[in-house]
C-alpha cells in the first residue's frame, strides 16, 4: 500500500489525526508537569502547616510541663522552707491584771527579752486611765481620773498607791482629804498628768495648796520615801514633754521649758 497524496483525504484525515496526538501529547506534558510542580508546593506548604502544629504544641506540652513542674517545686519549697500553718506558734501575751478602787480591773501589759521584763501599755475597759512608763520601762503609773488615785506598779506586778491622800495646811492648821475634797468640789485637780522624770522621781499637777482658785502647781514625789512636795512653780495650763538628757520638758501658759530633778525650772 503506497503513501497517499498530499492531495487525497486520506492524507488530510491522518495528518489532522497526527496533529490531534501531538497536541494531546504536549497537553499531557503540559498537565503532568503542572502537578509534579504544584505537587511539590502542596507538599511543603502543608508540611509547613504540620510542622508549625506540631511545634505549637511540643512548645504548650513544655509550658504546661514547666508551669506543673513549677508548681511542684513552689510545694515542695514551702513545704521544706515553711512549717504548715497549723504548726505556726503564736506568743501568747502577757499581763498582769491589778484593781482600781471598787475593785475595777486594769490589764497591764509586758514583754519579756530574755531574762528581763519591759512595760508595754496598760488599759481599762470600764473606767478612764492615764498611764506613764518610767525611761527603762520597768515601772509604770496609772492615775484613775474618777478618784485621781496614782499607783504605782513595779515589774513583777507589785502596786503601791503612791497619792497624797490628805494636805495639812500651815495657815489654818485644817487637814484636807482627798476624798473630802473631791466629794465637795469634783472639778477640783488634786493630783493629774503623773510622769516619770526617772526610776525614782514623777511629777505631777495638783491645785493644792490652794483652793478656790485657777493655777496649778507642779509636785515632785520621791519614790523612795514617798515625801510629796510642792515646787512652787504654777500656772494656768501645764504640759508636761519628752525626757532627755537635760530633764523633763515642761510647757507653762505656752512657754516651754525644763525642770530638773530638784524641781527647778531652765531654759
Amino acid at each position: 500500500m503506497g503513501k497517499p497524496s498530499i492531495f487525497s483525504r486520506e492524507y488530510e484525515r491522518r495528518m489532522k489525526k497526527r496533529k490531534s496526538i501531538i497536541l494531546l501529547i504536549i497537553l499531557i506534558l503540559i498537565i503532568t508537569s503542572i502537578i509534579i510542580f504544584f505537587r511539590k508546593n502542596i507538599y511543603s506548604f502543608y508540611g509547613n502547616i504540620r510542622y508549625k502544629y506540631s511545634k505549637d504544641i511540643n512548645k504548650e506540652n513544655l509550658k504546661n510541663d514547666d508551669k506543673s513542674q513549677s508548681s511542684e517545686d513552689k510545694e515542695k519549697g514551702k513545704s521544706e522552707q515553711s512549717p504548715p500553718e497549723n504548726k505556726e506558734v503564736v506568743e501568747e501575751e502577757k499581763f498582769y491584771e491589778i484593781k482600781l478602787e471598787g475593785g475595777i480591773p486594769v490589764k497591764v501589759s509586758y514583754e519579756e527579752q530574755g531574762k528581763d521584763k519591759k512595760f508595754k501599755y496598760a488599759f481599762c475597759a470600764e473606767r478612764k486611765i492615764y498611764f506613764d512608763l518610767s525611761p527603762t520601762s520597768q515601772a509604770m503609773l496609772i492615775l484613775d481620773e474618777k478618784t485621781q488615785s496614782i499607783i504605782y506598779i513595779d515589774i513583777n506586778g507589785k502596786t503601791t498607791d503612791v497619792t497624797q491622800k490628805a494636805y495639812s495646811s500651815s495657815t489654818t492648821q485644817n487637814t484636807y482629804t482627798k476624798e473630802n475634797t473631791l466629794h465637795t468640789t469634783p472639778t477640783y485637780i488634786w493630783s493629774g498628768n503623773p510622769k516619770f522624770l526617772d526610776d525614782n522621781r514623777i511629777f505631777y499637777i495638783s491645785q493644792l495648796p490652794y483652793f478656790g482658785m485657777n493655777d496649778k502647781y507642779v509636785w515632785i514625789l520621791d519614790l523612795v520615801t514617798l515625801q510629796h512636795r510642792n515646787t512652787n512653780i504654777k500656772g494656768q495650763d501645764i504640759v508636761f514633754g519628752d525626757r532627755n538628757e537635760r530633764g523633763l520638758q515642761i510647757t507653762i501658759d505656752g512657754v516651754k521649758k525644763y525642770i530638773n530633778s530638784e524641781g527647778v525650772l531652765f531654759e
